[in-house]
């Protein structure tokens, strides 16, 4: 979808919640169980989808994934402090965001489903 506003694309999804009864708060062993083995089938199924033609994913090589940093403006409410806090945060994740590809992410998703990591 293109924002007029920014002046770019914008990745869009749109979910819908499942038909059925609230759960609650809470969620019991056996759902979480069947959360997981739902998941690990859906990651089955993507490690053997491809892409339409002509289709491409967007990259996930920084840390706000091409999100503005509003962070980085100087802020009334954001003193010496909370700066250093947040550049040091920023410092320590961007060098693995850098580092990891989308296959790789997905590979560790899938071990940690299937595998219950």
């Amino acid at each position: 979808m293109f924002s007029v506003d920014l002046q770019r694309v914008l990745p869009a999804v749109l979910f819908t919640w499942l038909p059925g009864p609230d759960l609650g708060e809470s969620a019991t062993v056996l759902q979480m169980r069947a959360t997981g083995a739902t998941t690990a089938v859906l990651h089955r199924h993507a490690s053997g989808w491809s892409l339409p033609s002509g289709t491409a994913l967007s990259s996930i090589d920084s840390v706000l994934m091409d999100v503005p940093n509003h962070l980085a403006d100087d802020h009334p409410l954001l003193s010496a402090d909370r700066r250093v806090v947040i550049d040091a945060a920023f410092a320590e994740v961007q060098p693995t965001t850098t580092r990891c590809s989308v296959a790789r992410i997905v590979s560790y998703c899938t071990l940690t489903c299937m595998c219950g990591i």
